[in-house]
């Protein structure tokens, strides 16, 4: 994280930010916390909370327009500012999950911001989920009763992910992790990625590294694993392009895509307008904090 990144948390999201800043990196000191909506945290001394995915998330949380309750929600994050596996609580059902204290930010965008809570609650349907990252998503559905394909291309990622998974014995059985990349052909795919970073993986961006990678088909999936399509949710970097626009998806009823135009160049329209033509009808968007993102949900006609 650069310093004016993190110098833009501290202003925003943190009341006594000077006094943070100052007792944080100069003085070196403990010092009480206040974050703006939610509370206040005493931060050890000596230790850099910048680097605190939890301590982030919170900040970052602080400054984004939420309801009481959900502000209530994240003061009990509070305490375990410093634990290496957190206690997440789904806002939708207050059911509670383990996580790893690695991207919390992502996680808290299905159990905190509500980013899929109008997908319904099922009883063992079959969800694809592409771009798994750390199975914050595929925790997300199985807890809503789904059976769980999730693919996720990057290796250590999936160490995180399968980590996360087993940390949560109670719904653990309804997920299948593979590590694999999904695309509109089966063949490699070389993704850029920055270490130590969960998140941005993908062939458009630049990015300190690069690893080669297995792809398969949406035809595969469905033919490996035998499942019955009925939700596709996909979220893989802008490789949501090349599936959409050459892959058949028509077997699937419901389809939920974040798309990065600001990552691709590719209008959200032209990927709206291909699945039209397979048959499905928008029935939500919503627009992201980037200029360029957003989550399309649609379902078949």
């Amino acid at each position: 994280m650069s310093l004016i990144e993190g110098f833009t948390i501290f202003r925003k999201g943190i009341e006594n930010w000077f006094s943070v800043a100052l007792n944080m990196f100069i003085l070196k000191r403990e010092v009480n916390c206040k974050i703006k909506n939610i509370g206040s945290v005493k931060l050890k001394k000596g230790k850099n909370y910048l680097n605190s995915p939890l301590f982030r998330a919170l900040v970052f949380s602080s400054t984004k327009d939420l309801s009481a309750e959900q502000c209530d929600l994240l003061k009990t994050y509070l305490p375990q500012i410093d634990e290496d596996i957190v206690t997440i609580t789904n806002f939708e059902d207050k059911n509670q999950f383990k996580f790893l204290n690695k991207e919390i930010g992502i996680i808290f965008e299905s159990f905190l911001y509500g980013d899929y809570d109008y997908i319904s609650y099922s009883d063992g349907e079959c969800l694809v989920d592409i771009g798994a990252n750390v199975g914050d998503t595929a925790i997300y559905f199985a807890n809503k009763g789904y059976n769980v394909f999730a693919f996720e291309p990057l290796p250590h990622i999936c160490e995180i992910a399968k980590k996360n998974i087993e940390l949560n014995p109670s719904i653990k059985e309804k997920i299948t992790f593979i590590n694999k990349a999904v695309s509109c052909k089966k063949g490699t795919l070389t993704i850029n990625f920055n270490e130590g970073n969960t998140g941005g993986a993908s062939q458009f961006t630049k990015a300190s590294q690069q690893i080669d990678v297995d792809t398969v088909t949406i035809e595969d999936v469905i033919k490996e694993y035998d499942i019955k399509p009925h939700i596709l949710k996909i979220d893989c970097e802008g490789c949501e392009v090349n599936i959409i626009q050459y892959s058949d998806l028509s077997m699937f009823n419901q389809i939920i895509m974040e798309y990065p135009t600001n990552v691709t160049g590719v209008d959200e329209n032209i990927l709206i307008d291909a699945l039209e033509n397979q048959g499905f009808e928008l029935k939500s968007q919503i627009k992201l904090k980037y200029d360029g993102m957003g989550i399309v949900y649609m379902i078949k006609k």
